[in-house]
């Protein structure tokens, strides 16, 4: 078959047994004489051809899924981290400003434990 150059209307012609008398692509290729392969190009590009609305809505439908997928992964990997965090203790928490102790939803005054009280006067050392 080697590098046979096809016209344009013999590519038609083709194509259009292929599409309109609904015969199968090895077939076809078979009885004029060319290869699978260049008929399934020549379909591919008829279909181009015929509907380029068709892919510039292909290609957009490309980008939204790749953006997607993109949106999907940075989420799950959102979630993974909040779900993988530690969970908030049972402890109270202390605020180191005002010495205030929080316990759950209950605030509790306490003697701060960053305040370190000195006596006066030392007793054990006389």
């Amino acid at each position: 078959m080697g590098n046979n150059r096809y016209t344009a209307e013999f590519k038609a012609e083709a194509v259009k047994q292929v599409l309109e008398r609904g015969h199968g692509v090895v077939d076809v290729s078979k009885r004029l004489g060319i290869s699978d392969k260049s008929l399934y190009l020549w379909l591919k590009q008829h279909e181009k051809q015929s509907n380029p609305a068709k892919q510039d809505n292909t290609d957009a439908l490309k980008l939204e899924v790749t953006r997607l997928k993109a949106e999907l992964k940075r989420t799950t990997e959102e979630r993974d981290i909040l779900k993988n965090r530690p969970t908030r203790s049972a402890a109270p928490l202390l605020n180191r400003n005002s010495g205030e102790l929080y316990c759950k939803d209950r605030r509790i005054l306490a003697v701060s434990f960053l305040e370190v009280s000195t006596p006066s006067k030392n007793l054990a050392w006389g």
